[in-house]
């Protein structure tokens, strides 16, 4: 009982804390490529055909970003396979 106390005690103690941080805005402390951003879509939405996507608005976001990377991310990403094609086309065909 007394650990629960003193742990209630401890948090209240740190909500109740101010501070004040100052930023040296007058030189960078690190720099990233052009290239750092990036347009992620998760893996979940390659099950449905991406379907709920609107295009549209990704499409325009990921121009206004550019250079930007698409990138596929969540935790099915290890499992897709990508074919190359030359050609071009508005549908999505999946394997799996």
């Amino acid at each position: 009982m007394l650990r629960f106390v003193i742990i209630i005690f401890l948090f209240e103690f740190a909500l109740s804390a101010n501070y004040k941080v100052y930023v040296n805005t007058s030189s960078p402390v690190r720099t990233v490529s052009d290239k750092f951003l990036s347009v992620t879509l998760d893996t979940g939405s390659s099950k449905t055909n991406f379907s709920g996507l609107n295009f549209s608005f990704i499409t325009p976001l990921a121009k206004a970003l550019s250079p930007a990377y698409l990138r596929f991310g969540g935790s099915d990403a290890d499992n897709l396979i990508f074919q190359e094609n030359l050609t071009l086309s508005n549908e999505f065909e999946f394997y799996g």
